[in-house]
């Protein structure tokens, strides 16, 4: 259960939606980033293209750790089922509005993404 909630969050963090996430506020548990990725977290998936074909699988090893400043850095290996590999590295802090920032740097065959923030 761990691997399927870990690829929602990785989805719901990359994913542009305009999604009221207010409607769901008095569900519970409530899902604390923090304490859930902790440690390690082993990740599968799969990319499908527009039709919904299968086009590439992967597995993911995900290290939590939480930093001296209070945030948690994410440190993630992507081995892709095409033999490619590559790492994300996320920065995740909690702001004193709840509202929770994210800093993603993508590493993909030695290109750098620059850092985005969703609140």
């Amino acid at each position: 259960m761990k691997y399927i909630i870990s690829l929602l969050v990785l989805i719901f963090m990359t994913g542009c939606s305009a999604v009221d996430m207010e409607q769901y506020s008095s569900n519970s548990p409530k899902l604390d980033l923090f304490d859930y990725f902790i440690g390690e977290t082993k990740g599968y998936g799969i990319v499908q293209d527009r039709k919904g074909t299968l086009t590439r699988q992967f597995t993911v090893d995900i290290t939590g750790i939480i930093q001296a400043d209070g945030s948690l850095n994410l440190y993630e290996k992507f081995d892709w089922s095409d033999g490619e590999k590559s790492t994300r590295t996320w920065k995740i802090s909690k702001k004193t509005n709840i509202c929770t920032q994210v800093q993603l740097k993508m590493l993909l065959a030695l290109q750098m993404v620059s850092p985005m923030a969703m609140c």
